[in-house]
């Protein structure tokens, strides 16, 4: 597994804020070929899908569409009250993803955004596990789980 995270992101989670702040009202943006080095630098490849609530078209700043997340334990999840769904805008086989916060993220480098990258595939060491990873447009899937934690330390 590969979650690449954002300058920002780290500065703001060993902060005082959690991950349902920083991500909660965002989307997830889902890519072609792999994932940049970071998470702060601009995308690589074509955005294949989103996933947004209920498949609604995403709006900035926490209006229609965003995601939100909550604690299960020391995981954060996806809110159980929402209907997470993913919609394909075109053709191609994904390879990465990008979680984004609530507010326009234009995708460029920018240490100044919350991001979360992963790979995507089917089984194995993978950070977002799709039943199906060659879409069509129009293709529809829903998400029925999203977990994340922060990685343990060992050692000192």
């Amino acid at each position: 597994m590969t979650v690449r995270v954002s300058t920002n992101f780290k500065q703001r989670i060993l902060g005082t804020e959690s991950f349902a702040s920083i991500f909660g009202g965002g989307r997830v943006l889902i890519y072609t070929g792999g994932q940049p080095d970071t998470a702060d630098h601009p995308v690589q490849g074509t955005l294949l899908a989103q996933i947004t609530n209920g498949g609604l078209p995403w709006q900035p700043n926490g209006a229609a569409g965003g995601l939100n997340f909550t604690l299960s334990g020391s995981y954060a999840v996806n809110d159980p009250t929402q209907s997470w769904k993913l919609i394909a805008e075109a053709a191609g086989t994904a390879g990465w993803f990008r979680l984004v916060g609530k507010a326009t993220d234009n995708g460029q480098f920018s240490p100044a955004a919350p991001r979360l990258d992963g790979i995507i595939g089917l089984s194995g060491a993978v950070d977002l596990r799709l039943e199906n990873i060659l879409f069509s447009v129009g293709y529809t899937l829903p998400v029925q789980q999203f977990v994340f934690t922060l990685p343990s330390v060992t050692g000192s």
